[in-house]
């Protein structure tokens, strides 16, 4: 973006900038509340300042009365949005950007919890039940991490990411839920990893668990590691560390709560 574009679109938007892990994100809109938001709005460990130039621009505008249009320099494809959901969308463009832009750490989708100073990473992509077995370690007294991201740093340790959890009513529809009102304790120190669960739920299924070699457990957070094609280098060098100094089990798993206690034993043994 020029200088001549960003006085343009500071004469009708309202903008505000942040930095995240080394990402540098704009967000503007026309809106005047949805700017003041922000601040309330921005990921972990986020801090609003000044920035003259950023890796990803966000705007916001209301589209045909109660709907409305997010639309991000990093995809052609706006995020379309109610009134009512409009918050939890933002919200949700703005994890993805910092994911997508950090600087010298690696963001994996997955939960992850510590248990006596190692960290669980269970890879997973959208519905797979990442937040449902993460809620279930946690009501074993497991430090809560992240239910989004595993934020690997050069050395191997997972950070903690503690973003409000996405819990789905019975309808399907997520909500964004504090830690601490589920009782979370929150990992504050950054950890190794200790455990790779590449599990998903299937109904009726019974955690029988299959062990992973060091290449096998790359693999599962490979295909889950958000910025793998703009920093390949970082991506291999990170997820060695990792996969070389964990132990890696894979595969499906029934009911939460079998599974949480498994894994904390499994953690034990590792």
């Amino acid at each position: 973006m020029t200088e001549k574009d960003r006085g343009a679109r500071r004469g009708s938007d309202q903008v505000q900038c942040f930095s995240c892990y080394g990402a540098r994100i704009e967000v503007s809109s026309p809106d005047a509340f949805i700017v003041d938001a922000l601040p309330a709005l921005v990921p972990p460990h986020a801090q609003m300042t000044a920035l003259e130039n950023t890796d990803v621009q966000v705007r916001v505008r209301s589209h045909d009365g109660d709907a409305w249009q997010i639309m991000t320099s990093i995809s052609d494809v706006p995020v379309r949005a109610t009134t009512a959901r409009i918050f939890h969308e933002l919200q949700s463009s703005l994890h993805d950007a910092v994911a997508q832009y950090a600087r010298g750490y690696l963001f994996v989708h997955a939960g992850v919890v510590a248990v006596d100073g190692k960290a669980i990473v269970a890879p997973g992509k959208t519905m797979t039940g990442k937040t449902t077995l993460v809620r279930a370690l946690i009501d074993l007294g497991a430090h809560y991490v992240s239910d989004e991201f595993a934020v690997l740093s050069q050395d191997g340790l997972v950070h903690p990411y503690p973003k409000p959890l996405s819990m789905r009513d019975e309808h399907g529809v997520a909500n964004l839920v504090k830690p601490e009102q589920v009782g979370a304790k929150l990992q504050v120190d950054p950890v190794p990893v200790g455990l790779v669960a590449r599990t998903s739920y299937e109904e009726g299924s019974v955690w029988q668990p299959t062990p992973m070699g060091a290449a096998e457990t790359l693999l599962a957070l490979l295909a889950n590691t958000v910025a793998v094609r703009t920093v390949p280098a970082l991506t291999m060098q990170v997820l060695g560390v990792v996969s070389e100094n964990c132990t890696g089990l894979g595969g499906t798993r029934g009911e939460a709560e079998a599974c949480a206690n498994a894994l904390i034993e499994q953690l034990s043994q590792a």
